[in-house]
């Protein structure tokens, strides 16, 4: 038997990955106060109606051993769960990371409250304008013209939000964390993904750990406290707070209230408006200053400080602390 005869028999006689549909549930959704999605590994679908019936579609790919879904009212919820033969065998199983049956999962439910547990996969939210939260392990959540207070939880993946309005909440440890258009309370604790926030208007809360940070055309008040990373301000305007040990810190601003950093090594550039007269006090013990040279140097102790008020007519107020990071202001 020559090789390609074999190869063709081979194709021929393996095992065909084919979906299997389940039939769909659909059942009033009463006076739940909430729905509850619970699922190992695939892809989860939300989508709102106006309706007051619950619908849940669902297929796997391959065979699934056993594995099914179901829906149930649970006192004041339903859930909406993906499981195994037995809690033991889905617990040995995840903490494997074998053998689980990839399900696709598809919510037509009217806007309560919902509550998502997903391992591993894609979670996509479009319109949902009732409180949200979500803790994923690995993956995606993508969310598109939400309302309402949302919390997401991220261990390895990308979060992506756009024209959200309402209170965001995510933690992230590695990965990529996009928000666009959005308006609303921010808060971000984040260990090592990168950060891109454009166009949001609304306080500001990041505590980051070594993850980069680009913010663009952001209007607010922001909080920071950052170990390690590297953040770059454009277009912003507004009041700006923070404590950086390590890493660096660029900013341009549109329209200056407030900047305050508090700096242990990190380097702190400032692009003020032109426009601007702020009160200024850059101090450092062992960086550099650099400023413009109508701030008068005074040397105090180990510490040498520049201080005095730009030239523009719009008040604001600067002030730059750093032990060992240098410190310019143009």
């Amino acid at each position: 038997m020559n090789k390609f005869f074999f190869i063709l028999i081979v194709l021929i006689w393996a095992p065909q990955i084919q979906a299997v549909r389940f039939q769909p549930i659909v059942q009033p959704i009463g006076m739940a106060e909430k729905i509850v999605v619970r699922g190992f590994k695939g892809r989860l679908q939300i989508v709102p109606t106006e309706t007051e019936t619950l619908k849940i579609e669902a297929e796997t790919k391959g065979d699934p051993r056993g594995w099914t879904f179901t829906a149930r009212n649970v006192q004041n919820h339903w859930e909406i769960l993906v499981k195994g033969s037995s809690e033991q065998e889905d617990f040995e199983q995840l903490r494997e990371g074998k053998n689980l049956p990839h399900f696709e999962i598809k919510v037509t439910a009217p806007q309560r409250p919902m509550e998502i547990y997903w391992n591993e996969g894609d979670v996509m939210v479009e319109n949902w304008q009732s409180d949200l939260s979500t803790q994923i392990t690995k993956g995606t959540f993508l969310s598109r013209k939400g309302k309402g207070r949302y919390k997401v939880q991220m261990i390895d993946g990308t979060v992506d939000f756009a024209e959200h309005q309402g209170a965001i909440d995510v933690q992230t440890f590695t990965g990529k964390l996009k928000l666009v258009k959005t308006k609303g309370d921010l808060t971000v604790n984040n260990h090592s993904a990168s950060l891109l926030l454009s166009e949001h208007e609304g306080p500001i809360r990041i505590q980051n750990h070594s993850g980069s940070a680009r913010l663009t055309d952001v209007k607010g008040r922001a909080r920071v406290k950052n170990i390690a990373g590297v953040f770059r301000l454009t277009k912003y305007s507004g009041n700006f707070d923070g404590d950086f040990e390590k890493g660096s810190l660029v900013a341009n601003f549109e329209s200056l209230q407030s900047f305050k950093v508090n700096s242990e090594e990190a380097a702190v550039t400032l692009n003020a408006p032109k426009d601007s007269g702020a009160l200024v006090s850059l101090r450092s013990e062992k960086g550099n200053l650099w400023g413009p040279p109508t701030l008068r140097k005074v040397k105090r102790g180990r510490w040498t400080e520049k201080k005095g008020r730009l030239r523009g007519e719009e008040q604001g107020n600067i002030k730059i602390i750093s032990k060992y990071g240098d410190i310019v202001l143009k």
